[in-house]
C-alpha cells in the first residue's frame, strides 16, 4: 500500500520532534538520514473531535498535559479564534484607527505567528493586534466564569476553573452551537475589558493596603456586580 495524499493532516504528539527537526533543518543540517518513527491514525470527522485530544493526553502519560490544552481542539476555540483574527473594535475616543483581540488558541501563538515577519510586517501587525489585546484560553475561561453563578471555581486556579469551563462550553455546544456567534465573542471582550479594570483598580484601594488575593478579590467583586 501507497499513501497517495492525506487531508487535514495533524500531529497530534510530537511537537519536541518537529521543533529540533526543523531547527537543524534551518542550521542547514545534514537530514538526509534521519528517520522518525510514526503512527498514522486515520480518523474520520465524527471521530475527530473526541478521538485527537484522547490520543494526546494517553500518548503524554510521561508529560504534563493540561486541560487547556486537550480541549484545545474543540470547535469553540477555532471560532472564536477565527472571529479574534476578522472582528474590528471600536476605534477609541478620539482616534479613526481601529484594532483587533488577538485570542491565543495555542500557547505563544501570537509571537509565533510573527516569528518570520520583517520589521515593518511586524509593526503592522502589532499596531492591528497590540499586545494589550492578546488573551489565552485559561483567560477566557475566567473572563466568562466570573459572570456565571461560580466565580468561586475562578479563585481554585486557571486549570480547575478551565475543566468546569470546557464541561459547560461542551454541554452548551450540543445544545446550540449558533448561540457562539459574533455577538458572544464581542461580549467576552467586553467582559474581558470589565476584568482588566477591575485588576487595576482594586490594588488602588484604600481597603487594600495589606495587599494579597488579588485574583479573588477580582473575580468575587465581578461576580457580585
Amino acid at each position: 500500500l501507497e499513501i497517495v495524499s492525506l487531508e487535514n493532516l495533524q500531529i497530534v504528539n510530537g511537537g519536541q520532534t518537529t521543533a529540533s527537526l526543523y531547527a537543524a533543518y534551518r542550521a542547514k543540517k545534514d537530514l538526509s538520514k534521519i528517520y522518525v518513527q510514526m503512527k498514522l491514525s486515520i480518523v474520520d470527522a465524527k471521530s475527530a473531535e473526541d478521538l485527537v485530544p484522547r490520543i494526546s493526553e494517553y500518548a503524554n502519560s510521561q508529560n504534563k498535559v493540561t486541560a487547556a490544552d486537550l480541549f484545545a481542539n474543540h470547535p469553540f476555540h477555532a471560532r472564536m479564534e477565527s472571529f479574534s483574527r476578522r472582528v474590528f473594535a471600536p476605534p477609541k475616543e478620539g482616534t479613526v484607527k481601529q484594532t483587533k483581540w488577538f485570542y491565543e488558541r495555542a500557547r505563544g501563538q501570537y509571537n509565533d505567528q510573527q516569528s518570520y515577519m520583517t520589521r515593518s510586517e511586524k509593526n503592522k501587525f502589532r499596531s492591528e493586534f497590540p499586545k494589550s489585546q492578546v488573551f489565552s484560553k485559561t483567560d477566557l475561561a475566567k473572563y466568562l466564569m466570573v459572570w456565571t453563578d461560580t466565580p468561586y471555581i475562578v479563585c481554585r486556579g486557571a486549570q480547575k476553573n478551565f475543566v468546569e469551563f470546557a464541561k459547560a462550553v461542551t454541554n452548551e455546544w450540543k445544545k446550540n452551537e449558533l448561540d457562539f456567534n459574533v455577538d458572544y465573542f464581542q461580549t467576552l471582550v467586553a467582559k474581558k475589558i470589565v476584568f482588566d479594570v477591575a485588576e487595576a483598580i482594586i490594588p488602588r484601594m484604600k481597603w487594600y493596603e495589606a495587599g494579597g488575593y488579588r485574583a479573588q478579590h477580582v473575580a468575587l467583586t465581578i461576580g457580585i456586580l
